[in-house]
């Protein structure tokens, strides 16, 4: 079934047209269809809200960045592609990450920062983006059409997605209440796991999760440097709210990790590494699975082949929503 995906393009505007254009062009070419700025230029409160949705129906998440931190919000003093991000990595949107090489000694004065604060709020941010081990580099528009057609195949591959299909394609109501009463039939034969799974005691105690460093050579594995003590009440809200757009074990322990990272201190003795990122197991990510499953928040379907398959419940959607919200008011 031919498929086709939507990708929400985040970055700067008019310093990154050009940028914008060659990975708009990409994206058709692979057969998606690019959502973003250009669709609502004008920034402002009201409108974000209705960015997040797009960015929440959205299969992809692209940001590019250079020289420009960009527009404030007057609430949260980020700036508005900084929020588009933050919201993405918050729901577990697999992300792919363009960062330019070195924008203050590569770009023209009009195309970069020029107060203080801004170049300070900039570095941040590319710090930010940097700490991921999918991050792309580029000095040259020209550069982001293949990196985009090749950052996308791999997240097609390890994040395959539902994408949107012609309306003649689509499967039928009838073959929907088929599937979901067969789902009903073979969950009702397998004895539920959780009571097992769920060990520790309360959200109060800590997990040790792996710290991983890389080089851009073996990003694709990593090597494991140390353990971080994180909290369980972060692991166990970091993983509910990847349900939101992953439903894999290993998609929502990756997009739970990448919210973890996004909100870690490193020490400074990892800082030499590249890149740098916490790592949260296929067993800890199951089992606290099965602990928010106890509270009613999710569910998990039939295992097969492919490992278990997870979904928010109504109450947990609703919750998770309502989480998101909160997540830009101060």
């Amino acid at each position: 079934m031919d498929r086709r995906y939507q990708v929400f393009v985040s970055s700067t505007f008019e310093d990154l047209e050009d940028a914008r254009k060659e990975v708009s062009m990409a994206l058709l070419k692979s057969d998606c269809f690019p959502a973003g700025m250009e669709l609502f230029p004008a920034a402002d409160s009201e409108q974000f809200e209705y960015i997040k949705q797009v960015i929440t129906d959205s299969d992809y998440f692209v940001i590019v960045t250079a020289g420009k931190y960009g527009s404030i919000h007057p609430e949260t003093g980020l700036s508005y592609t900084a929020m588009e991000y933050d919201f993405a990595l918050e729901i577990g949107k697999p992300i792919v990450r363009l960062i330019h090489r070195d924008p203050f000694k590569i770009l023209p004065g009009r195309a970069i920062e020029q107060t203080d604060n801004g170049r300070k709020m900039l570095g941040s941010f590319r710090e930010k983006l940097k700490k991921s081990r999918l991050a792309n580099f580029w000095d040259d528009p020209k550069m982001l059409g293949q990196q985009t057609v090749l950052a996308l195949l791999d997240m097609k591959k390890r994040h395959p997605s539902v994408g949107w299909v012609r309306g003649s394609n689509a499967i039928t109501v009838e073959l929907l209440q088929e599937l979901e009463t067969l789902r009903k039939t073979a969950n009702a034969s397998i004895p539920s796991k959780t009571e097992t799974l769920v060990g520790f005691k309360d959200l109060t105690a800590q997990t040790e999760i792996s710290i991983k460093v890389a080089s851009a050579e073996d990003l694709e594995t990593g090597n494991v440097a140390g353990v971080a003590q994180i909290d369980n009440d972060a692991i166990a809200s970091a993983i509910f709210m990847s349900l939101i757009s992953n439903s894999k074990v290993l998609d929502i322990g990756q997009a739970a990790s990448d919210l973890l990272t996004d909100a870690y201190q490193f020490a400074k003795k990892y800082h030499k590494y590249e890149h740098i990122w916490l790592e949260i197991s296929y067993e800890i990510t199951e089992h606290f699975l099965h602990y928010l499953e106890a509270r009613g928040l999710v569910r998990g379907t039939t295992s097969s082949s492919f490992g278990s398959s997870w979904q928010l419940t109504p109450r947990g959607r609703l919750h998770a929503t309502s989480m998101s919200s909160r997540r830009y008011i101060k």
